[in-house]
């Protein structure tokens, strides 16, 4: 997106920057507008969302703001037991034995 900077730890995407978000950010304080995050945060502890977050507000400028969001598993659960698997795909292939344990 235009005036946006990407960060990711793949090397190999098209990020902006490549960070470990548990490590300190490349970035000076206070210079970013909005920290925005999508489908990450869940994949870490509580301890590096501690630190993380203290690294989105070294970031933030004055009156910024973050957005997070994370996947909700009520939607999740509530489409599995409708036998609606489109949050998964690969399970619409499979065999129905594997959509009883998964």
């Amino acid at each position: 997106m235009p005036g946006w900077k990407t960060a990711d730890i793949n090397p190999f995407s098209d990020a902006s920057v490549w960070v470990d978000l548990r490590d300190r950010w490349p970035i000076s304080n206070e210079i970013v507008s909005v920290v925005y995050s999508r489908h990450c945060m869940e994949h870490f502890t509580e301890r590096d969302l501690q630190g993380i977050v203290q690294q989105c507000y070294r970031v933030l400028e004055p009156g910024g703001g973050i957005l997070i969001v994370v996947p909700s598993l009520e939607a999740a659960v509530q489409q599995y037991l409708r036998h609606d698997f489109s949050f998964a795909p690969r399970l619409d292939q499979t065999e129905p034995i594997a959509k009883t344990f998964i």
